[in-house]
């Protein structure tokens, strides 16, 4: 990531002159590419850890209690 980063403040350095809209298609192309080298650590956010035993069966908690709508 630190090498990205330096190597996309580097090509950046260079856009200085273009028309803005190229500019700003630069920089939006350079802020989304980090992205996609650490797609597999995003992918494993959220989940269960693969390593971890099974945890023993639970029963299911109870609801709430139903109610009568008044009348």
């Amino acid at each position: 990531m630190p090498v990205y980063a330096i190597t996309a403040a580097i090509l950046l350095s260079f856009v200085q002159g273009l028309p803005k809209l190229v500019e700003l298609a630069l920089y939006v192309f350079v802020g989304v590419t980090w992205i996609f080298p650490l797609k597999p650590l995003f992918l494993g956010v959220g989940r269960a850890d693969p390593d971890e035993p099974p945890s023993p069966a639970q029963p299911p908690a109870p609801g709430p209690e139903k109610q009568e709508a008044p009348r």
